[in-house]
């Protein structure tokens, strides 16, 4: 009897450390997001290549998948406050055709920090004021 009480204690505690960690994690993230285009306020990059090329699902575990044409992405990623990584993603190897793609696909490993605006456009901060955008 004792050792059912134990175990079921310490699985208690264990999914309350669990959901602790997850609550960083905005549920405004959570879901899918479709590019719009990179850039900042003065020089913002966007065109038929672009758009809908890449999503991203972001589930409120950590993890993530999508698509950065040609290549499927996988990961996890973390959120603390406005500071944002990706802290694992793995993809295939398939190379980008498009400058602008290549470009995207190398930038989104660089993103430190985002943003939600009116609830359904997000940007991904890849330097202070240059960002990857999208929608959903």
């Amino acid at each position: 009897m004792k050792k059912n009480k134990l175990v079921l204690m310490m699985s208690l505690l264990l999914s309350m450390i669990v959901i602790a960690c997850n609550n960083d994690i905005p549920s405004e993230l959570c879901g899918t997001w479709t590019i719009i285009g990179y850039g900042n306020d003065q020089e913002f990059h966007t065109g038929d290549h672009i758009v809908n090329t890449t999503r991203l699902t972001f589930y409120s575990d950590g993890t993530f998948d999508g698509h950065i044409y040609p290549n499927e992405v996988t990961g996890k990623y973390k959120c603390n406050g406005n500071n944002f990584s990706f802290t694992e993603v793995f993809g295939t190897q398939r190379g980008a055709v498009d400058p602008d793609l290549q470009f995207i696909d190398f930038q989104i490993r660089m993103v430190t920090a985002y943003k939600i605006l009116s609830g359904s456009e997000l940007r991904l901060y890849y330097e202070e004021d240059n960002y990857i955008k999208f929608y959903n």
